[in-house]
């Protein structure tokens, strides 16, 4: 786990965030947020991404936010995925586009449970 919590206050103080970024960088630095809330869109997940950009390391770590709840757990199975489709359609920054569309059904896919194994229909 990440012990820099100097950081993750830093983060937090000077980033968008969001609920579920902000119980990622919690569950990352081994605590247990009270806010359990996982990224349910494009723009939520993207923060979460800023947090992994902002702290390499943190990555190692995604495995903890897995244990938070059912919907992280299935989210953490699928982050490359749901990375790979984000990117693919805004960059990492949103440089690209404006929409993320093809994620946000990645994610509700995901969380409705539905078959996952694959991304190309997404890609």
């Amino acid at each position: 786990m990440i012990e820099n919590a100097s950081f993750a206050l830093d983060w937090m103080m000077t980033s968008g965030t969001c609920a579920p970024s902000l119980a990622l960088c919690a569950a990352v630095c081994g605590r247990t947020p009270k806010d359990r809330s996982h990224p349910t869109n494009p723009d939520d997940f993207g923060r979460c991404m800023v947090l992994l950009r902002d702290l390499p390391q943190a990555r190692c770590y995604l495995y903890l936010a897995a244990k938070l709840s059912s919907d992280w757990a299935r989210l953490v199975a699928h982050w490359t995925d749901v990375e790979q489709c984000f990117v693919g359609e805004v960059g990492t920054s949103w440089e690209c586009s404006s929409q993320a569309i093809q994620t946000g059904l990645l994610l509700q896919q995901i969380f409705s449970g539905q078959d996952t194994d694959t991304q190309e229909q997404f890609s």
